[in-house]
């Protein structure tokens, strides 16, 4: 987070943004909650993203969660909700030490595999993040891909005020937002 502007970084919005676009092209849909807010440009408050975000866990076949140093507690906090709704988790995390005991745990309650943060963040670095997350949640069992959240598709949860949307290669609402694509 870019504490000056109150976006992310550019150089983490290009990095989450690329593999937001590799899970999508494998045919996947995805759920990004910074992608969904434009970045920071368009926050939601606490008590709209909070039942939007873990309703997106709930439909979630599987999660890939960058740790991120220092930790996120946006980050902690949807591990949580994943561990406990039993998803499968892939643990993207950062060289240098310095996260909770309680994440290393994680694959005491679910499905967890660990890699370490690429340091470029290459094509081939994304493509291997998609593929490691994707075969996990197909191990499990977990993957239903387009007949799970069917490509386009909007959920909408009646316990929520708003539309809970994943975006596919056929539909991203998202993409019609300037503020999501700066930088990109």
């Amino acid at each position: 987070m870019n504490r000056r502007t109150g976006l992310v970084d550019i150089v983490w919005q290009r990095r989450l943004e690329s593999l937001r676009r590799a899970f999508i092209e494998s045919g996947a849909t995805v759920f990004n909650a910074h992608h969904s807010e434009a970045w920071g440009a368009e926050w939601r408050a606490a008590s709209v993203c909070t039942p939007i975000d873990f309703s997106a866990m709930a439909h979630s076949d599987v999660v890939c969660a960058i740790v991120g140093s220092p930790q996120s507690g946006g980050v902690a906090v949807e591990l949580g909700w994943a561990s406990a709704l039993r998803k499968p988790i892939l643990l993207v995390l950062p060289s240098a030490s310095g996260h909770s005991q309680l994440i290393d745990g994680l694959g005491s309650i679910t499905s967890v595999s660990s890699v370490q943060e690429p340091t470029i963040w290459s094509r081939s670095d994304i493509d291997d993040l998609v593929r490691r997350a994707m075969g996990l949640a197909t191990a499990v069992g977990h993957f239903q891909g387009s007949a799970h959240t069917p490509p386009g598709s909007r959920r909408q949860d009646q316990t929520l005020t708003g539309e809970l949307e994943f975006c596919s290669a056929e539909e991203c609402r998202h993409e019609a937002s300037p503020a999501a694509t700066t930088g990109a």
